[in-house]
């Protein structure tokens, strides 16, 4: 598993795909992404598609397919920004961390409403949901990834609220099913849909 620090600007995709290239250049790959990293991880893996590259499988853990551009007011920046910083204090520790952290997902947030995931990938997609929104990804609500994967699409119920979903209590468990749907996919099966 290689994880990437955050790239700032508006090419980001190219750039993140270029970065896979370099760490795993003949082999397929499987990209995961959590909460908005997940929409990246979907549009990551178009660049890589166009460029003829294997992705495996996009596994994305509690984010809704956006399907429209849109523009953040400055109101919603501010709610964002209020709501993240003790969340990011709490996992960094440092004012410091956590001010740098808000002005990179300030930058991200502008970022992914320019960016709809649009069309579809040949990679399955598999989404791991909040433990209580699994409804909210069903096929035709706004926001599902159904439709995204001409091959597979799974929903499944993760464990956790989304903001604890990669904390101490829940991230093992939402580790093993993230391997149970990657060991279904390399067997041939498809991880059960909820």
């Amino acid at each position: 598993m290689i994880a990437f620090n955050y790239l700032t600007g508006g090419d980001k995709v190219a750039r993140y795909a270029d970065l896979v290239e370099a760490v795993s250049p003949d082999r397929p790959c499987v990209l995961l992404g959590y909460s908005l990293g997940g929409n990246l991880a979907f549009e990551v893996a178009g660049e890589l598609e166009r460029r003829g590259r294997v992705v495996g499988h996009v596994v994305i853990i509690d984010s809704y397919r956006i399907t429209e551009p849109y523009e953040l007011g400055d109101e919603h920046i501010a709610a964002c920004e209020r709501e993240l910083a003790e969340h990011l204090y709490k996992h960094t520790g440092s004012e410091i961390v956590a001010a740098e952290t808000l002005e990179q997902a300030t930058e991200y947030l502008r970022f992914c409403g320019r960016t709809p995931n649009l069309g579809t990938r040949t990679a399955p997609v598999s989404v791991i949901s909040d433990r209580d929104k699994v409804a909210f990804y069903g096929s035709g609500r706004a926001g599902s990834w159904h439709g995204s994967s001409t091959t597979a699409t799974a929903v499944l119920q993760g464990f956790g609220a989304h903001a604890d979903m990669l904390d101490q209590g829940y991230v093992t468990l939402n580790a093993a099913l993230t391997r149970h749907i990657l060991t279904e996919a390399s067997a041939g099966g498809t991880a059960d849909a909820a």
